[in-house]
């Protein structure tokens, strides 16, 4: 009995840090989520694959990871349920301008998350 008992506590705490993610990791997160709204939103700019890629490296995520059933889901669709009604209330241009000055080239965010079409 014991045995199972210590057995059930290692896979609880497995399955708890499956889960977990660190600051950093949600912060990268709210950046991949803000910069595909933005592009999303603004048809003259899209997302750096290449640098969603690093991002996705330099963090530690898989796709499954950042996928709709993925370990970080729920950190994604709170970020969505968030801003995505902001981006969508805004004007097409003012997305575009908030779009470089956050992900652009110089970006203030993640400088070349998003590319101009």
């Amino acid at each position: 009995m014991r045995t199972w008992a210590m057995a059930a506590a290692i896979f609880a705490t497995a399955i708890t840090a499956a889960g977990a993610q660190t600051d950093q990791q949600r912060n990268a997160i709210n950046h991949l989520v803000d910069a595909t709204l933005v592009g999303d939103r603004c048809p003259r700019m899209s997302l750096n694959q290449t640098m969603a890629g690093m991002i996705a490296v330099t963090y530690g995520f898989s796709a499954e990871d950042l996928g709709p059933t993925g370990r970080y889901s729920e950190t994604m669709l709170a970020r969505v349920t968030e801003n995505k009604p902001l981006v969508d209330g805004m004007d097409e241009d003012a997305v575009c301008v908030m779009g470089v000055v956050l992900f652009g080239p110089d970006g203030t965010n993640v400088p070349g998350l998003l590319t101009q079409n």
